[in-house]
């Protein structure tokens, strides 16, 4: 077997192990191959022969053994994929793709001709994820080798023990909301982000997980049937009005720029994209003079997208008029809205958003992943002056998400920290916390700017003392939002 051939089925068996998030332990995902195998006891081989060779073992060592190994992996330059930009309209033009680009979670749908007509989309089996199969984790990973790992295997990678001053993008959204409006191309990763020497910035890593995304969404849409290239709309996070223009201008151009990237790397994105590889391409399609911008629409705010999702097929059987609130619970964001629904008998479901009424909290599930870090901390009796601090903090939050989502589901979790100590949360002990209390207080304060920011007439004519609310996003079942539930209006 070829040396080449040894380092890319050790290599493989290395991805395929997995730490765990709760107790940080390795363990292999899968069996051993022969082939894995009959690499392992080569290396093992090599490494012995090699080892022989050292001065006080010289005079034992056959003289035609290797003294040493030289593997050196071989650049292969990628060059863009112009199949999107080889056409000037959307095939299949009947087919409208909506993808909602999240902080933890992507979503992505499609309907054909119709709103009742959806195309079943199984991005996050696409992706490989065992569960769940209709989301797409949205994380992002570099590792200290270079190699950008993307969904479930950036998790995996970002969770061994060495942590320290290393982050994970969990939240690529947030560069939207959150960071200074500039040209993202332009605006340098942080060491923590990008250990390597490769000059990748924010615009990059906005395309690539864009890239991931929709090409898992169009992978699914070639599995039913249909072309890669079809007319798409996306989600937006609610911004202010200086901020929300630039975010829907760099939106729409990463987004095409991500067609081109995702038939570009379709396929490679299993073992990660090499980082120098990954910057030249993405090199390569800034330069581009045309882009696939015929199939990107306009995008549309969370909240109206997300009472459109939950709506959309409905027909009333009576006539009716009330006031509806949508709370969409994201990581990064709570985003509110107020909507004034009109039943009339046969007909579909009208929606007439509120003016005023739009409010964002942005804090939200991330927020949780804070608070619950800094109790753990707190209970285990680590503080900012130990000397094992940083690895201890480091390693907790690249595994927080994890064990939230633990403590939510079972009512109580067990972790373990890199100095091994033991311990455990329950959910009722933590949500009693006034760190929590404090952030329930101000989703509650943003629930009622939503009613008082509409005309108190819109109140008076729809609401006859009733106000339904709906809860959506991948927080919507947090006991602080649906605590809401029990407010006297």
């Amino acid at each position: 077997m070829e040396n080449a051939t040894v380092l890319a089925f050790v290599e493989n068996l290395i991805e395929r192990c997995e730490r765990d998030v709760v107790n940080g332990k390795l363990k292999l995902n899968g069996i051993i191959s022969e082939k894995e195998y009959q690499a392992l006891q080569i290396v093992v081989k090599i490494l012995s022969d090699f080892s022989e060779t050292t001065p006080s073992k010289a005079i034992s060592k056959e003289p035609d053994l290797p003294k040493t190994i030289s593997i050196k992996p071989v650049f292969v330059p990628i060059h863009p994929n112009l199949n999107s930009i080889g056409i000037d309209r959307a095939e299949n033009p009947d087919i409208l793709l909506c993808l909602d680009f999240g902080t933890a979670m992507s979503k992505a749908f499609a309907t054909d001709k119709t709103d009742e007509n959806l195309i079943d989309l199984k991005i996050g089996r696409e992706a490989g994820q065992s569960e769940p199969i209709y989301s797409l984790i949205s994380s992002i990973f570099v590792t200290d080798s270079g190699r950008i790992l993307f969904g479930h295997h950036a998790i995996s990678e970002s969770t061994h023990a060495d942590a320290t001053n290393r982050k994970r993008f969990d939240s690529i959204k947030d560069i939207l909301c959150k960071d200074v409006m500039c040209d993202l191309d332009e605006a340098p990763l942080d060491i923590a982000y990008n250990p390597t020497n490769i000059a990748l910035t924010k615009g990059d890593m906005v395309t690539l997980f864009l890239a991931y995304f929709t090409d898992m969404a169009t992978s699914q849409l070639q599995a039913n049937g249909y072309s890669r290239y079809v007319n798409r709309r996306f989600t937006r996070p609610v911004l202010p009005l200086d901020r929300a223009p630039w975010a829907e201008n760099q939106l729409r151009v990463l987004m095409a720029r991500a067609q081109v990237l995702a038939d570009t790397l379709h396929g490679k994105w299993h073992n990660g994209i090499d980082a120098a590889i990954a910057k030249k391409v993405l090199t390569d399609i800034r330069d581009l003079e045309v882009l696939p911008t015929y199939l990107i629409d306009n995008g549309v705010i969370e909240p109206v997208a997300a009472v459109g999702s939950r709506f959309r097929s409905l027909r009333c059987k009576n006539t009716l008029r009330r006031l509806l609130m949508v709370i969409d619970v994201g990581a990064g964001t709570i985003d509110y809205a107020l909507f004034a629904e009109v039943h009339e008998i046969n007909a579909p479901i009208k929606f007439f958003e509120l003016s005023g009424s739009i409010q964002v909290l942005r804090q939200a599930g991330d927020m949780v992943d804070k608070l619950l870090r800094n109790y753990i901390l707190k209970k285990a009796n680590v503080t900012i002056s130990d000397s094992d601090f940083s690895m201890i903090d480091a390693d907790l939050s690249l595994r927080i998400r994890q064990i939230k989502e633990q403590l939510f589901r079972e009512k109580k979790v067990n972790f373990t920290l890199t100095n091994d100590q033991l311990g455990q949360v329950t959910l009722s002990e933590f949500i009693k916390q006034p760190a929590v209390k404090e952030f329930e207080n101000l989703i509650h304060e943003k629930f009622f700017q939503c009613l008082n920011g509409v005309h108190k007439s819109w109140i008076d004519r729809f609401s006859n003392g009733d106000l339904t609310v709906v809860f959506t996003g991948g927080g919507a079942t947090l006991p602080m939002i649906r605590s809401i539930e029990k407010k006297n209006l």
